[in-house]
């Protein structure tokens, strides 16, 4: 009898999740292929129809600004040309809501294709990684496209990347068991009820490049090997599929961005003594480059790069120097290796713009080389800069335009895809149809500045890049006295630049006329660091602002920060 109970006791969970997991199948329920937190879904592209719209799709996941609905039809007409466009941010067009390439591509192949009924589809989404990338294209491979566009890699070393490969190289056995769980609709419907609490990844590159450690472990050769397989698997996916496809270097500002983090050889960071004397070398040469003296400054610089030249940051001011001096060649080798030895590497560097290469060969994909591109046309040194790049990897609204001309050229002369070149848009009419009302011109400006105003934070310096970064705000601020999260941004820069008494008064005359202001600055508070920190050394008090919030502002504040888990 006791063998029994205890028979029973052990097959009855057994035979709970055998019904529930067969009721999840009869029900339909399947496994997100996309992790967007609560808002997991299967798809990215769901439904969509409108009175007097042709049925089409739109994303599961909107954009922060309205999009033109439906991105792309149901039926694909018979004249149809489609094109999907698959990548990051800079696919995307941060930190503008229009004039990106896949705009141009659509107002232009309009124009030249009047006889098609053209549809160009951004599938760009801030943050991704390849390895999220890669079920985006499947899904795109089945509504029938004429060409998928490829412009992916600035994105490995994020934190959610580096944790899921890191567990995956150290606890093998433990991944092959959580593989086998998520085979199971149960496994999955659990994993996505769970998601909300999973937030370990949080400050993960902060605190490396704090600690002057690259953000990466173990997980490096991973990470390069993960790459390159599913970049190589994506393009020969596309051409099993019969659909043409362009595979695209990534651009990169290499010249005027500094790196993101520096470490050092194990053996400085072991020895305080050491670690002190290069500290005192590298400060003293930027301390004699600021009061011009060139040869003071290098002079220190050399001395801390015969204790230790690993650190990414110690190159670019070398290759400042070497700049400055006229030895372009040197100048040119120094930014290469600080951007090589970057700790959070969120540019591409050598080894994926070669596998992105490598990959498009591979499966005999037409390469459209922009890294190339932008820096042959460079205005100093072979590299990229300010002049087609906005900050350190998104093209500006002139780049934009310069991938869209590298594009059409490559579907002509590399896959005979035939348009009218009579029929081009001439910039100032695109520009024009881009650009419609003097509202959005402003709104795309002010895009950008709040996108530089985040990598201003991350730096906390009161570099060249602050300088444009406050001129912009200050312009955006000139055309609409009453923006006041333009004014808070404002405040902000002016505490990094020195000015700390007027930039608080500032900050909180802005907090006062806006509770919006109130609620976004929280939010940026609770959530970034940089932010903190730099709210911190401003002297605010923010449990009080918090405090000063009414019911509605109180759940607005709540509803961002259960968006953000």
């Amino acid at each position: 009898m006791n063998r029994r109970k205890i028979r029973i006791a052990l097959l009855s969970p057994v035979v709970f999740l055998l019904i529930a997991e067969g009721a999840l199948r009869l029900s339909g329920y399947r496994a997100p292929r996309y992790d967007w937190h609560e808002r997991a879904s299967y798809d990215y592209f769901i439904p969509y129809s409108e009175n007097g719209k042709v049925p089409g799709y739109q994303r599961a996941q909107p954009r922060n600004y309205q999009e033109d609905l439906p991105l792309f039809t149901k039926e694909k007409p018979k004249n149809g040309f489609r094109i999907f466009v698959l990548g990051e941010s800079s696919v995307q067009g941060l930190p503008y809501t229009t004039g990106c390439f896949c705009d141009w591509l659509r107002v232009r192949l309009k124009r030249m294709m009047p006889d098609r009924a053209v549809e160009v589809v951004n599938a760009g989404n801030r943050g991704w990684t390849v390895s999220a990338i890669a079920p985006l294209l499947d899904e795109c491979l089945s509504y029938q496209p004429d060409l998928i566009v490829w412009m992916v890699g600035h994105n490995e070393f994020f934190s959610k990347n580096l944790l899921a490969l890191r567990f995956e190289v150290e606890h093998p056995q433990l991944l092959r068991i959580r593989e086998f769980l998520l085979n199971f609709r149960i496994g999955a419907a659990l994993r996505r009820f769970m998601r909300p609490a999973r937030r370990s990844d949080s400050g993960l590159t902060d605190v490396s490049v704090r600690d002057d450690r690259p953000v990466w472990g173990a997980e490096l050769e991973t990470i390069r090997a993960r790459f390159a397989e599913i970049t190589k698997t994506a393009l020969q996916h596309c051409k099993q599929a019969g659909v043409p496809a362009l595979a695209c270097t990534l651009v990169r500002n290499a010249r005027e961005m500094p790196p993101f983090g520096s470490y050092f050889k194990d053996s400085t960071r072991a020895d305080p003594i050491r670690y002190k004397e290069w500290n005192r070398a590298y400060l003293g040469g930027l301390m004699r480059a600021e009061s011009k003296d060139p040869a003071g400054a290098i002079q220190m610089f050399e001395e801390a790069a015969r204790i230790d030249d690993t650190p990414a940051k110690l190159q670019f001011a070398m290759a400042k120097y070497y700049e400055s001096a006229g030895d372009g060649d040197e100048a040119r080798r120094r930014y290469l290796l600080a951007l090589e030895r970057d700790g959070f590497p969120i540019r591409a560097q050598q080894w994926v713009q070669d596998t992105i290469r490598e990959g498009a060969a591979s499966a005999g994909a037409p390469l459209v080389d922009l890294c190339n591109l932008f820096d042959a046309n460079a205005q100093g040194l072979g590299l990229s800069g300010f002049e087609w790049i906005e900050d350190n990897v998104h093209p500006n609204l002139k780049g934009h335009e310069i991938i869209a001309d590298a594009i059409l050229d490559a579907m002509r002369e590399n896959l005979n895809i035939q348009f009218d070149r009579a029929r081009d848009l001439n910039r100032e009419d695109g520009r024009r149809e881009l650009f419609t009302r003097a509202a959005m011109v402003r709104q795309a400006l002010r895009d950008e500045a709040l996108a530089d105003v985040r990598l201003v934070l991350q730096s906390g310096e009161a570099n060249e890049l602050w300088r444009r970064t406050r001129e912009k705000l200050q312009m955006v601020s000139g055309t609409m006295r009453s923006d006041y999260e333009i004014l808070a941004n404002i405040a902000l820069l002016n505490c990094i630049g020195g000015e700390t008494e007027r930039a608080r008064a500032s900050f909180m005359n802005a907090c006062e006329a806006d509770t919006d202001v109130r609620v976004i600055f929280l939010y940026y508070y609770k959530t970034q660091l940089p932010y903190q920190r730099v709210l911190r050394r401003l002297g605010v008090d923010m449990a009080a602002i918090e405090a000063s919030l009414d019911a509605g502002a109180k759940a607005r504040l709540a509803a961002r920060l259960a968006e953000d888990r």
